[in-house]
């Protein structure tokens, strides 16, 4: 704008009869339809010139300034204010983003650097289109909006969509042969429901398309200010997709030895995230993508492209079908899907448990360390060494005891200890004797415990003397303080227990935060944990005499990846005392000391401690080969600093699995060396592990293709038996498989939102429900709301995530008090304390006289205020 001229025109000749035109115009002095008015002028000028004759243009009664002013008054007329007010309350609480799957990270600013992509459109196709509109009286322009609507609600995964359109603003005869800037730029907000049939949604887009033209004069900027739009310089506000339709008389003009014929120009520019225009002439039916380059790569837009076309086929020809009934996925991408990056389960099901697999292990590899424990690392004396067949011998005996307890098959026993020898001596002494064990973390609020103990019906308790002493004035089952020098186990026989043992018996019982304030407990059987053990040690290349440090406590299932897996293969366990005592200085020296291979963390973890590395300028261990993390998604700059921390070849994997899935699902590989882009910002969570399948399915369970989101469904042997003692939960998460030829196949449920990338690998994008992940957890936002409400002086609570200045999660509570009295913050927390696990206590407590509202009385979580995470809150 600060330089003219506004209108650039140059002629380029190519050979003596070929001239390309080239007009360049600043929009703010030229619009779309300028371009007829400009091109007709042109012709008139250029027929008149030539036959010598002088040139007449029809009169111009008004020019632009005219129009300027007459604009500056009418927005302040009641007509328009009365427009100004639909919008206010057409457009609250709409979505400010529309979450498109993108290659790349949205960069912090727009840089409008674009392309275009141009296609047609089959002109028997637009046939059926226009009867298709005529059918359902409305117009080609809406017929071809729905199923852009549709096209954007299956790659985004949202129901409230915002669309960008364009009207030419030139509502009075004396503006139509003005050149101009008149547009003006319409927001059409659509909720897509798919239980409409196509014939019915099309009749609602156009009532909302009638609406915004009826109310088209507010000034697209005005409407901006209006609605006090939070600005951000890397999307445009309100919406971030645009859709146009234009219907041309003609693309070509006839003069006396000339011919007209529009060129595609790329512009190397978007506007937008994402526009297409359609443009219809006699010549054919030609559409334009606009799309931004630093979101989008081209074969991704070509996918959206083959859907939106496949839509429009299956709406027009199918309109009284309910939309749920399209299917956007082509036959070839669920073939892909379903045989290429899914691969068949077994028909070898795994017919030997945990224990059975251990005793082979301590046959061939008798003197081989099983376990070191190292409680301390100044005081080398105190590290206790287990040879494979000591550790064998010592869980036979407990076996034996367990079972001249009556403990056998189906039965659950308690395991609530530390770290320790003992603590893997009762794991696999109960597993040995046929039975369930419930971890049972000693650091929950005794309240947990004791819905724990009461809920999974536990026979006999399994405990050390310490945490027994913080116990014993609880109500207990039968309690034994497990001890390796205990007389009693001394007893009994060192053989291996005769125990019919079988894969479908249930293996454990661990819980899992739940929805409605009470935790579940989900039934893992043993076929799913020999499974899984048996494809991480492929996947991990475990070897005897491998080191695996035992990081993670008992009452994760996580911490099973770590112990079966290396005792099924000759490898030793390393045990560092309980987690309370591992600092970043800890973990290092224990890697270092003891030469630890396989090292696995929760991704908070290894976050904290790779940046104690990186400020202590210290190398990786030489001896680590692999680092595998899990819980949540790990920084990707962080991974790709990993280089710079090593001396060696070290393998970074990602893992991600659901409880009721049995730990890991899928996994996946890094390569630290591929440029940041090649991870477009978020490192993927990998592809199924053997006899483990993902789909990605909607609301109404049909396959989504690749690059569109879908909520994740896990079938295959992981999935678990469901949840104990709630069937109703159970046939809520855990669905018949229709995707498996295996009668009674099921496939759970997970809640989290993900997407395949063209070569099959799945990317995270976030939950469908309240479920968030703090430091590897799975929590349930409303488990820690309903404990809050019950503080007498609380009548309401709201928990929220924020991020803080190191991108850490922090949960955040927000109160209402309901008395004068107010507690503290301090309080809260201690109350809280007594009631859930420390990694579901708030971090901070906010008090609010009321909750921010939406226009249609949601919690609007984006009007709570953001607290401060300084060092003196955290602690």
């Amino acid at each position: 704008l600060g330089k003219l001229p506004l209108i650039r025109v140059q002629l380029v000749k190519l050979r003596q009869d070929e001239y390309v035109f080239l007009l360049n115009a600043h929009h703010i002095v030229f619009d779309g339809f300028s371009l007829e008015v400009f091109i007709r002028e042109l012709i008139t000028i250029y027929a008149t010139l030539l036959e010598n004759r002088s040139v007449q243009l029809p009169e111009i009664k008004v020019q632009y300034g005219d129009f300027a002013e007459w604009q500056r008054q009418w927005v302040e007329e009641p007509s328009v204010q009365k427009q100004l007010e639909y919008w206010k309350n057409k457009l609250a609480d709409c979505s400010p983003v529309l979450e498109l799957p993108t290659d790349k990270p949205r960069p912090r600013e727009l840089t409008y650097r674009g392309e275009k992509l141009f296609f047609q459109l089959n002109p028997e196709l637009m046939a059926k289109v226009k009867s298709f509109a005529r059918q359902v009286k409305t117009t080609p322009f809406v017929a071809l909006l729905a199923p852009f609507y549709l096209m954007l609600h299956h790659y985004s995964g949202q129901k409230d969509i915002n669309v960008g359109t364009v009207v030419s603003g030139r509502n009075r005869p004396e503006l139509e042969n003005l050149i101009g800037f008149f547009v003006n730029t319409l927001v059409l907000r659509m909720q897509v429901d798919e239980s409409y049939t196509g014939k019915e949604f099309v009749q609602l887009l156009q009532e909302t398309v009638q609406e915004a033209v009826a109310n088209q004069d507010v000034p697209f900027e005005k409407l901006v200010d209006a609605l006090q739009v939070e600005r951000h310089l890397n999307y445009a506000p309100l919406f971030q997709v645009v859709f146009a339709f234009y219907q041309m008389q003609s693309t070509e003009v006839q003069l006396p030895g000339l011919r007209f014929e529009p060129m595609e120009v790329e512009t190397g520019t978007a506007k937008f995230d994402f526009s297409i225009s359609i443009v219809e002439s006699p010549s054919g039916v030609n559409g334009t993508v606009e799309y931004s380059t630093d979101l989008f790569e081209r074969t991704s837009i070509e996918k959206m492209l083959h859907h939106y076309q496949r839509i429009v086929e299956q709406l027009v020809q199918h309109p009284e079908k309910r939309l749920y009934e399209l299917s956007i996925a082509d036959a070839e991408e669920e073939r892909q899907i379903l045989s290429v990056w899914n691969q068949p389960i077994t028909k070898e099901l795994p017919q030997l448990c945990i224990p059975d697999l251990l005793e082979q292990t301590a046959a061939e590899h008798p003197d081989v360390p099983a376990m070191l424990y190292v409680p301390s690392l100044e005081n080398p004396d105190a590290v206790v060494e287990w040879s494979y067949q000591e550790f064998n011998e010592r869980a036979n005996q407990l076996a034996h005891w367990l079972i001249r307890k009556g403990i056998g098959p189906e039965d659950r026993v308690g395991i609530c200890m530390e770290r320790s020898p003992e603590m893997l001596l009762a794991v696999l002494g109960i597993l040995k004797a046929g039975a369930a064990y419930v971890p049972i973390d000693p650091a929950y609020p005794k309240e947990r415990i004791a819905f724990i103990l009461q809920d999974s019906g536990v026979q006999l308790l399994l405990t050390s003397g310490n945490v027994y002493q913080r116990l014993s004035e609880m109500p207990l089952p039968e309690t034994f303080i497990l001890e390796t020098n205990s007389p009693e186990l001394a007893k009994q026989p060192r053989g291996n227990p005769s125990v019919v043992r079988h894969p479908d018996q249930l293996a454990y019982l661990i819980y899992t935060s739940g929805t409605t304030g009470i935790p579940k407990g989900v039934m893992v059987t043993q076929r799913s944990l020999v499974n899984h053990t048996q494809r991480m040690r492929q996947i991990f290349g475990l070897q005897v005499g491998d080191r695996v440090l035992q990081y993670i406590t008992l009452s994760f299932d996580a911490a099973g990846e770590e112990i079966y897996p290396a005792l099924i293969s000759g490898a030793t366990l390393v045990l560092p005392p309980p987690a309370a005592e591992l600092t970043n200085e800890f973990i290092f020296q224990i890697c270092e000391k003891y030469k630890i291979q396989f090292l696995h963390l929760p991704v908070p973890v290894w976050h904290s401690w790779h940046d104690f590395l990186q400020e202590n300028q210290l190398r990786l261990p030489a001896s680590l080969q692999r680092i595998m993390v899990g819980g949540e998604a790990p920084s990707l700059d962080r991974v790709l600093q990993l280089p710079e921390l090593c001396t060696h070849s070290v393998q970074f994997m990602n893992l991600y699995g659901p409880t009721e899935a049995t730990i890991t699902t899928t996994a996946f590989s890094m390569d630290a060396t591929q440029p940041p882009e090649f991870y477009a910002g978020q490192i993927p969570i990998g592809k199924p592990i053997p006899n483990v399948r993902t789909y990605v399915l909607d609301e109404y369970l049909r396959l989504v293709p690749p690059g569109a989101v879908g909520e994740l469904y896990i079938g295959g042997l992981g999935v678990a038996r469901g949840y104990w003692r709630h069937p109703d939960k159970t046939a809520e998460r855990f669905l018949p498989d229709p995707f498996s030829d295996q009668p009674g196949a099921r496939m759970y449920r997970t809640g989290d939102l993900v997407r395949f990338t063209p070569d099959g690998q799945l990317i995270f994008i976030g939950r469908a429900d309240t479920q968030v992940k703090i430091r590897g957890f799975r929590i349930e936002l409303g488990e820690i709301e309903h404990v809050l409400r019950q503080h007498p002086a609380v009548r309401d609570a709201l928990v929220h995530v924020h991020k803080d200045d190191k991108g850490n999660k922090r949960l955040v509570a927000y109160w209402i008090a309901s008395q004068e009295e107010k507690p503290s913050s301090a309080d809260l927390r201690t109350f809280l304390q007594a009631r859930l696990p420390d990694y579901m206590v708030p971090a901070l407590y906010v008090e609010m006289d009321a909750f921010p509202l939406t226009a249609h009385g949601k919690i609007d979580y984006r009007a709570l205020p953001v607290p401060q995470f300084d060092r003196q809150a955290l602690n």
